[in-house]
């Protein structure tokens, strides 16, 4: 586990995803409060611009319509079966508190980094590297990223 890691919630990010796939009417709740960039997950990021993206262009927002946008990019992150497995989750009871909890999260995630980053910086150290993302399985995942790029 690294320092970002356990600042995220994945049931979190995947009961806001469901929410608003199911029940369009919530993605102005969740667009009022968090962007793409909030969420942890690679995939869940993908999945969210989409949303948005339909939703505020007047498309309906639906799996189909949401794979169409992000088919092939979420194709290594469990793809169709990924998308579809999201709407399983329980939607949250308030929407508004899942969307500032992850808000809060991402800003502790940024804090955190840059925090290192400085402190990198400062002692003239290599930057080391992070693990920006978790696979869709929940198990830790090797692809990391160094620190100034978070």
């Amino acid at each position: 586990m690294t320092a970002l890691s356990k600042y995220h919630r994945d049931h979190m990010e995947q009961s806001i995803l469901s929410d608003c796939i199911l029940f369009g009417d919530e993605i102005d709740t969740a667009a009022s409060i968090i962007d793409p960039a909030d969420f942890y997950s690679t995939a869940h990021q993908l999945i969210y611009k989409a949303i948005q993206q339909l939703y505020f262009t007047g498309q309906p927002v639906t799996l189909v319509e949401v794979w169409k946008a992000v088919g092939n990019e979420l194709k290594r992150y469990g793809g169709a079966y990924y998308l579809a497995k999201l709407t399983d989750e329980p939607v949250p009871t308030s929407l508004e508190y899942y969307c500032k909890k992850i808000k809060s999260l991402a800003k502790k995630r940024r804090a955190i980094a840059a925090l290192a980053h400085k402190y990198y910086e400062l002692t003239g150290s290599n930057i080391p590297e992070v693990q920006t993302e978790t696979p869709k399985h929940g198990r830790t995942k090797q692809k990391r990223i160094a620190i100034s790029t978070v």
